[in-house]
């Protein structure tokens, strides 16, 4: 099997002014999304590469995978309050403002605060007409408080410490005293509440950051119908997403960030303002994406269509590449032979069953894959070249049509209990081959097999000649090599096993020691008996 590589011939028949126009849009969303023309051609590329391998085992169109953006969230630095029966005094002291609020009717009243509770409580606690003790006891001493007989331990020196604040003349002598005696006790408790401020700015700075990055990708990352216009459900989750930080700005639905940007806290002062600033920059791009989205959308389309157009190019050789295979290849019969020190391997392991199939990459013409049948296993093939797919087909075999990793990909986490790959890997380049690998690991269920069978270079013969009569071959894989590779990886009880059942070497028989030169030759005839093949076998820890 080869693997076809993305590429885009160059066929363009617009004239140059269309194509300035274009050049000007593209280096324009280049500033808006901080992307090259690069990136952004990579890109079509991949997703066009996605779509047409997406059509597995069906000539249907392919399926596009909905967009979705995940906007970061922001959250209090002290985590919400647990329900429960008892609670330290200390445990609610540690919020503030809105946050007290809601964290002391969540403890007292098992509930959140209302906007009543907040109207209530959260102005005056802003003030310093009502202390944080104050609201603890009024929300004990409320009927909803009463019924829910939450108790709070330390809370009675505070309750009658709050009360002789209240006495007319000695009130506020006590309370003086009193805030001296804490005063130690104060500076590490302000300390405490920089801190948490300081962490709130980091992590409402962060979802800044983050959130403007996603957007941005995700404007890019808008795909087109085969109409070539934007998706308009897409579009408008995008937007939605706007909307999500605009409420981190002080919208509606952020009361928690307004409150924190009223507060008295210089360090927020600047936030809020800074935010709305990067939204509205946002929006601006949206707007100028919306407007020009007809535009774009037509210059993708046209690199839709080149990709498509060397996508064609490339299947007119499969005809070629399978009468190429069927003439150095061999006979069925015989493939069928060599394969059949693999079946105990498989049905060592348990697989071959519904819950645990094999899969077979780079099928070719299916000998495995038909002899596993046989044998009453299940099996599937994935397989890239339609004529090989048509012929799997007509045999009544399994396959999935498209390029092994994205097959893979497309497959449930430890859903295969073997995996082949029969003269694949040296038609890889060497990144590929790792993504392969990695893809086979995560599908395998543990203890599932991987075997991968190549040429093998230590047999003098392969490695300088029979290795090159294929034109898509890279290059020669040496056993220990491939076998280190695998190994790290991830796999384990890695091991080589060098294949010599069906495979003719037609080497001279080794001449007699008392004939001049003998040692030379015979070590050379001798690396021509090595086997042929080889192939590394391993499992899924």
């Amino acid at each position: 099997m080869s693997t076809n590589e993305d590429a885009v011939t160059a066929r363009d028949n617009r004239t140059q002014s269309e194509a300035g126009k274009d050049e000007e849009k593209l280096v324009n969303f280049r500033t808006l999304t901080g992307l090259s023309i690069d990136d952004i051609m990579r890109r079509v590329r991949a997703e066009v590469a996605r779509r047409r391998i997406s059509r597995v085992g069906t000539d249907e169109s392919p399926k596009v995978r909905t967009f979705v953006l995940s906007t970061p969230g922001w959250a209090p630095a002290v985590p919400r309050l647990q329900s429960k029966d008892r609670y330290y005094l200390s445990e609610l002291l540690a919020y503030s403002d809105a946050d007290f609020v809601d964290a002391a009717s969540l403890a007292i009243l098992r509930r959140s605060a209302d906007e009543t509770a907040f109207n209530r409580f959260l102005a005056p606690l802003r003030s310093g007409e009502l202390t944080k003790i104050a609201i603890l006891q009024t929300l004990m001493a409320s009927p909803e408080g009463q019924v829910s007989g939450v108790q709070i331990d330390g809370i009675s020196l505070p309750s009658l410490l709050e009360r002789w604040r209240k006495k007319k003349f000695l009130g506020p002598v006590f309370a003086w005293v009193h805030a001296l005696l804490r005063l130690e006790k104060s500076a590490i408790r302000q300390a405490q509440l920089d801190a948490y401020q300081a962490q709130e700015i980091q992590e409402l700075g962060r979802i800044i950051n983050e959130g403007m990055v996603q957007l941005a990708q995700g404007i890019v990352a808008l795909k087109v119908d085969s109409a070539g216009q934007v998706k308009a459900a897409e579009f408008e989750a995008l937007k939605s997403q706007v909307e999500k930080m605009k409420s981190y700005a002080g919208g509606p639905e952020s009361v928690r960030v307004k409150e924190f940007a009223d507060s008295p806290a210089s360090q927020l002062s600047g936030l809020e303002a800074e935010l709305r600033t990067k939204v509205r920059t946002l929006e601006e791009h949206l707007d100028r994406l919306n407007s020009s989205q007809g535009s774009m959308a037509g210059s993708i389309r046209q690199i839709l269509s080149r990709d498509e157009e060397a996508a064609t190019a490339l299947r007119a050789l499969d005809p070629f590449y399978a009468a190429f295979e069927d003439h150095f290849r061999g006979d069925r019969a015989v493939i069928r032979t060599r394969v059949q020190p693999y079946l105990a391997m498989v049905r060592e392991v348990g697989a071959g069953t519904r819950e645990a199939p094999v899969v077979d990459i780079g099928c070719g013409r299916g000998e495995l894959l038909e002899v596993i049948r046989d044998y009453g296993m299940i099996g599937k093939g994935i397989e890239i070249n339609r004529v090989f797919i048509d012929t799997c087909r007509g045999l009544g075999l399994d396959i999935l049509e498209g390029e092994a990793v994205q097959s893979l990909r497309a497959m449930a986490e430890g859903s295969v209990g073997a995996i082949t790959a029969m003269h694949v890997i040296e038609h890889l380049p060497f990144e590929h081959a790792i993504a392969l690998l990695d893809e086979m690991r995560r599908v395998l269920r543990p203890g599932g097999l991987i075997i991968v069978e190549t040429p093998n270079p230590e047999n003098l013969t392969v490695g300088h000649h029979w290795f090159y009569m294929d034109p898509t071959h890279r290059n020669p894989l040496p056993p220990e090599a491939l076998r280190w590779i695998v190994e790290a990886r991830g796999f384990t009880e890695v091991r080589i096993e060098r294949l010599v059942l069906a495979r003719e070497l037609n080497v001279p028989p080794p001449l007699a020691e008392d004939v001049p030169g003998a040692d030379a030759i015979n070590t050379l005839l001798a690396s021509m008996r090595v086997a042929s093949d080889y192939a590394i076998v391993g499992k899924r820890p």
